[in-house]
């Protein structure tokens, strides 16, 4: 097998509360202003790539996590899946965000996404 059975996985958008999680396929801009704020300028296109190619592989499903009443990029949230279809959900706060109270409801939402959705068993 050449990638986990989550390949192809529908793009879909999600609502945590007064977060919107947009996939990084969709959300191009948000993905560039976050990365570029985690990794030097020689680093970014390289992180880009990756995220996106995870998506198309359907190993690396990554959302762009927005304030719904501002539209500000404030988090990442990456659903990490193994061949196995076991995941773990990372949601990574901007650093201006972290103890914003977003990291249990996005965490939640996309849990349940994965399970539901893709029928992953969840660390």
């Amino acid at each position: 097998m050449t990638g986990p059975p989550t390949a192809g996985v529908e793009l879909t958008e999600l609502v945590a509360g007064s977060w919107q999680l947009r996939p990084w396929p969709v959300a191009h801009a948000d993905l560039d202003d976050l990365l570029a704020e985690r990794y030097p300028p020689g680093q970014v296109d390289a992180e880009r790539t990756a995220r996106l190619e995870g998506w198309r592989r359907g190993d690396l499903l990554g959302f762009a996590v927005r304030e719904i009443t501002s539209g500000a990029s404030v988090a990442e949230a990456l659903v990490v899946v193994t061949p196995q279809r076991h995941a773990a959900v990372v949601v990574r706060p901007r650093p201006g965000h972290l103890g914003s109270g977003l990291e249990g409801p996005v965490d939640d939402v996309v849990r349940r996404w994965a399970a539901g959705a893709l029928g992953l068993t969840l660390a």
